[in-house]
């Protein structure tokens, strides 16, 4: 700390600013962001397009391979079909 009487010393300069994204104190663990990651992939695979859901030839490459497993494991084949047609198609394309 600089003494009030001294006047030839320069002020000490400011901390310099850090860099990157500044911490929102918002910060999910990974088990929640995987949750929500799985939330928004369900509400994707399950929603119906005519009720504003999204249709499959939009969906991540991921979104496709986890709704199809979750097709699977819940045993809706048309569901699997469309989603494993997409995957196709890509593929082929």
């Amino acid at each position: 700390m600089k003494d009030p009487a001294d006047n030839r010393t320069q002020n000490l300069l400011p901390p310099a600013k850090k860099r990157g994204r500044p911490a929102s104190g918002k910060a999910l663990t990974p088990a929640e962001r995987k949750r929500k990651q799985r939330e928004q992939i369900d509400s994707m695979v399950w929603s119906c397009p005519a009720e504003g859901g999204i249709t499959p030839d939009l969906m991540p490459i991921t979104a496709l391979i986890e709704g199809l497993a979750q097709a699977v494991r819940a045993r809706a084949p048309n569901v699997a079909r469309a989603l494993a047609d997409e995957l196709v198609r890509r593929a082929s394309a």
